[in-house]
């Protein structure tokens, strides 16, 4: 019951979002956009170290967002699968999207094995995925993720 209140959630804030592309002009995808949840983890603080770093090579190219709904004709790198599930079916198709994957296999648990079928499911719409650790690349290679998709970090 949780996770379909969350759906119905994020498909409302994105709905909005949706309607205005549709009148708007399609452009390049010339920015980056890093989601991280909107709280003081890691995650986010990987993606103010990428910011930080990028932006002295490409001022205004990279930005940190929390807001993935709101983006259209963009790069948007998911800082962790479980908020690419998440957004997934409401993030505009214009965008190109990247995510990192840090940890998770089924035999963790229901909710866990779950959630990567949901993520495998959502393959078709990601450009690259960014694994954490050698491990973890191996993982998805026996899941079936295509190697061309995959890299490590």
């Amino acid at each position: 019951m949780r996770h379909r209140l969350k759906f119905l959630k994020n498909k409302i804030l994105a709905m909005p979002w949706r309607v205005i592309e549709k009148f708007q002009r399609t452009r390049a995808c010339n920015n980056v956009n890093f989601v991280a949840e909107d709280a003081d983890w890691a995650i986010r603080w990987v993606g103010e170290g990428i910011k930080n770093g990028l932006n002295n090579e490409s001022a205004g190219q990279f930005s940190l967002t929390t807001i993935a709904h709101r983006l259209n004709s963009s790069v948007i790198h998911f800082g962790s699968q479980y908020m690419w599930v998440d957004w997934e079916p409401h993030i505009s198709r214009t965008n190109k999207a990247v995510v990192s994957f840090f940890h998770g296999k089924p035999e963790d648990g229901k909710d866990s094995a779950k959630h990567i079928d949901q993520f495998l499911y959502s393959l078709p719409r990601l450009e690259r995925i960014v694994a954490s650790s050698e491990i973890m690349l191996r993982r998805l290679d026996s899941w079936g993720v295509p190697k061309k998709r995959s890299l490590i970090c």
